[in-house]
């Protein structure tokens, strides 16, 4: 996984609308997906697990991880990323045209 990503995320990603959608909920999950952009590999793709997510995204963030699942899952829901298992460990990916869109393309 990418330590850092080096584009920053688009300003387009205030007016997306899935993000819009999804933050309709709530903050936590807007705030994660958000949060987890620099933590995404090249491809797009970061930990599905939730306690893994966690410790590496927000580690200091007031959330359990019943409440981070929860969020994770209301992203994928509204279609911001898939889920995935690749060699038994799960996995998100956000879509690559759309990650292209949020980080490298949409600046």
């Amino acid at each position: 996984m990418s330590r850092r990503r080096s584009s920053g995320v688009s300003t387009g990603i205030s007016i997306d609308a899935k993000v819009a959608e999804l933050s309709q909920s709530g903050y936590l999950a807007p705030l994660l997906y958000t949060w987890a952009i620099p933590h995404t590999d090249d491809a797009g793709r970061i930990t599905g697990d939730p306690l893994q997510f966690k410790l590496a995204v927000c580690p200091g963030l007031p959330a359990t991880v019943a409440e981070i699942t929860a969020a994770l899952e209301q992203i994928a829901a509204v279609g911001l990323w898939t889920y995935h298992e690749d060699g038994g460990r799960p996995y998100f990916d956000i879509d690559l045209e759309r990650w292209l869109d949020l980080t490298w393309r949409g600046r």
